[in-house]
């Protein structure tokens, strides 16, 4: 790939090299830009290790920006995408390691700093309950359930200690199962058009 990490010196990566963390300014410098958000949407609806091209990239993106289909993306509009990947983001966003992008090959993939960006696509859609209360709220729940049946209160008291461990570990099995699963759907979604944000 084109990126060269031994010429890449941690402030110009907005990051350590040796940690492979992206420092906050970088983060927040690449989501600043909405066609460097529409890139990264793209990317990660990919499988891993799939690599895609700049021209791929460029017509899906025009689309996106556009608010047309696929089809209806004229060459001029593909063409001002494909000049502004290949000149300004792909190779910003190779040198901070968040792509691959091989210039001479035209291909693009993630690269080992994209894990950065999770968060920013694990968003809580309006209306959800974001998961870390959630689980808080499980959390006190059961403390609230073992508490009762530690001191007998009926009907928390028909169970013993290890009961209510049995019934709490299930519970929390069941509960992770379930955001483990919803948190593939919310994966899958990415492959639609992304976030007007």
């Amino acid at each position: 790939m084109s990126r060269s990490t031994s010429s890449v010196s941690g402030t110009e990566s907005g990051g350590d090299r040796e940690t492979g963390l992206l420092e906050a300014d970088a983060v927040f410098e690449t989501l600043s830009n909405r066609r460097r958000r529409h890139l990264l949407h793209y990317l990660v609806g990919l499988a891993d290790g799939e690599t895609t091209t700049v021209g791929t990239l460029s017509e899906q993106l025009a689309a996106w920006e556009n608010d047309v289909d696929l089809s209806a993306v004229t060459s001029r509009q593909r063409k001002r995408l494909y000049t502004a990947l290949h000149q300004t983001h792909l190779p910003k966003l190779d040198r901070l390691g968040i792509v691959e992008y091989d210039s001479a090959r035209g291909t693009v993939a993630s690269g080992s700093e994209m894990a950065a960006f999770d968060v920013y696509f694990d968003m809580v859609a309006p209306g959800d309950v974001p998961w870390n209360q959630f689980y808080l709220g499980f959390a006190f729940l059961a403390v609230l359930s073992v508490t009762a049946g530690t001191a007998g209160v009926p009907p928390f008291g028909l169970l013993d200690g290890y009961g209510w461990a049995l019934l709490v570990a299930i519970g929390l099995l069941v509960v992770a199962a379930f955001h483990f699963v919803y948190s593939l759907h919310c994966r899958s979604a990415v492959e639609g058009t992304p976030p007007r944000r």
